[in-house]
């Protein structure tokens, strides 16, 4: 089931503002969510920031009727209809949408103020999600557009500029600390993978691990399941390369 749209939660946060009481934001949309039947599950659905999507979309359900001066904050995270909001709920009761509150100076205002002098926006009043998804999509799209433009470049590289990219790479996630020459690719070995060495050093212990990702998945695993099982605490580098050198020739 999916869930409900910004806009649908406007009518319920209005039938239950009816009773002229003054509601905390998020009582009022936890209330607007049963009406809705939204389930526990979708309940536990977020967006990037963390935060839980339904309250987003809630959330903003509010905030367009308050611009729409359906309801008002008496006080900071709290709500109450107004007079224009009984009056407006008398004449829907089915449904509310984004353009019946277009009939409203201030909710076009509002509007006005949000396109104001960005021809390229990213958030439109008048989307489907809310503006925090909005922005959520775009960023992904972005991010995307970038990892594609960046693979490209990758593969423009040849063989031996790759291989040492993957290992400044390893560098850069922490392998190695901070000790000079961390990582380096070793020499052409012509067997289509990715060879070098990784030099870890941290507080515990200091190891010295060969990467090798020839195609051979089987290979792969196996070194895998070695690197799972072993315990490298107390051993040097020396042993560490060993090991693994083993594990690799035995397999």
């Amino acid at each position: 089931m999916e869930q409900p749209k910004y806009y649908e939660y406007m009518l319920p946060e209005l039938q239950i503002l009816k009773d002229k009481k003054v509601y905390a934001r998020n009582d009022l949309i936890e209330l607007a969510a049963e009406k809705l039947k939204v389930s526990e599950e979708q309940k536990r659905e977020m967006i990037n920031s963390g935060s839980p999507r339904y309250l987003g979309r809630g959330g903003w359900g509010l905030t367009y009727l308050k611009q729409a001066g359906l309801v008002s904050s008496p006080k900071r995270g709290s709500f109450e209809i107004t007079d224009a909001g009984l009056d407006f709920l008398s004449k829907h009761t089915s449904s509310i949408s984004v353009e019946d509150l277009k009939q409203f100076p201030s909710f076009m205002e509002f509007q006005k103020r949000s396109n104001k002098d960005d021809e390229n926006q990213v958030v439109a009043i008048d989307s489907e999600i809310t503006p925090d998804e909005q922005i959520q999509v775009a960023f992904n799209s972005l991010k995307q557009d970038v990892c594609d433009q960046l693979l490209s470049k990758i593969l423009e590289n040849n063989p031996y500029s790759f291989e040492k990219l993957v290992i400044d790479l390893v560098v850069a996630m922490g392998y190695g600390g901070n000790i000079k020459d961390a990582g380096r690719a070793t020499k052409k070995s012509g067997d289509d993978g990715i060879d070098g060495v990784i030099c870890e050093m941290d507080n515990r212990s200091i190891a010295e691990a060969i990467i090798s990702t020839a195609n051979n998945a089987p290979l792969r695993q196996s070194l895998t399941t070695h690197l799972a099982q072993s315990d490298y605490g107390n051993e040097t580098s020396a042993q560490i390369v060993q090991s693994l050198a083993t594990a690799q020739t035995t397999n």
